[in-house]
């Protein structure tokens, strides 16, 4: 059997696989609690009836990766959680999972070209923490540079937040930039808050745009000068987008900003700061007529602006 026939075959088998498994996700027959993508870390999976579902990645010779070993994964601890589901705690052998990257990690250099892009594809969709110094390497190639962002994005180390932040520079390109700065802003650390704010104040590109909703979940009440400095020059960037920046903020003094938003004119901008102010408040808008609903948010907030609970994004339903 050629390496390109078992290619085509791991590849169907794989997707099989990886669709009944999303299948009994989707319909909640099985759910996951936690899984920690450094493979070192515990991954906590639901299943009804305390019967166990171990889903692993392994390489075929080609080097794709398929969901089908259980190799190198034990059960390593048991807690009923209620009298439907049981947590376990599953581990897998660090030594093992090396062995099975090893593959991989020698296809990264080579001349096959499919090779080596299916290569690069498992080692930054399934990065593990012994990798890391394979992906930084990847982020400093301008062929495998985009790639490496995943990668990065899921190892989520210090270095890698770092290696994440140099590639928001005016000197890469936006299709670097843009999803480095969306990285950084997910990964959630307000350590970051300074840089987010920088591209702010840049304004290049769409990059900018980006960074403005992450200094909005990286700054929150440290973000709101510069937002508020934003809408009063609307041409620099859309309204709506400042608008849904002010509603990541998890800031009180976002709300009577948001409030005066649901007068605009501009019907994306009504709705951006709807959203906004749910997901500060929890509370919805209780009418169709956009003056209407601008009234009612006025009175409910005379009444419970001091007191009533605020937010952030995380906590949202």
């Amino acid at each position: 059997m050629t390496n390109r026939t078992v290619l085509l075959i791991g590849a169907l088998f794989g997707l099989a696989i990886s669709g009944a498994v999303l299948t009994l996700l989707w319909f909640g027959v099985a759910g996951v609690l936690h899984a920690n993508a450094t493979g070192t870390d515990w991954m906590h999976v639901f299943w009804p009836a305390s019967v166990m579902l171990v889903v692993g990645w392994r390489s075929t010779i080609p080097g794709l990766m398929i969901t089908v070993s259980a190799v190198a994964i034990k059960v390593a601890d048991r807690q009923e959680v209620s009298e439907t589901f049981a947590v376990h705690a599953v581990q897998a052998d660090p030594a093992q999972l090396e062995a099975d990257y090893a593959p991989l990690v020698a296809d990264l250099q080579s001349r096959d070209l499919l090779k080596h892009e299916l290569a690069v594809g498992a080692i930054t969709q399934h990065p593990q923490e012994f990798l890391e110094p394979m992906i930084l390497k990847l982020s400093e190639d301008t062929q495998t540079m985009g790639a490496s962002i995943t990668g990065l994005k899921k190892l989520g180390t210090d270095r890698a937040k770092r290696r994440l932040a140099e590639l928001t520079a005016p000197e890469y390109g936006e299709y670097v930039r843009q999803p480095a700065t969306t990285a950084v802003a997910e990964l959630g650390d307000p350590s970051y808050c300074g840089l987010m704010l920088q591209l702010v104040s840049l304004r290049q590109g769409y990059t900018s745009e980006i960074a403005v909703r992450g200094a909005g979940l990286l700054c929150g009440d440290k973000a709101i000068p510069q937002l508020v400095s934003l809408l009063r020059k609307p041409s620099t960037f859309p309204v709506y987008e400042i608008a849904y920046a002010l509603g990541n903020t998890g800031s009180r003094s976002a709300v009577p900003i948001l409030i005066e938003l649901l007068s605009n004119t501009d019907t994306d901008v009504r709705r951006a700061a709807k959203d906004a102010l749910y997901t500060l408040t929890h509370r919805q808008s209780k009418s169709d007529n956009s003056a209407a609903d601008h009234q009612n948010w006025i009175r409910w907030w005379a009444l419970q602006g001091k007191t009533a609970q605020i937010f952030d994004p995380a906590e949202c339903p």
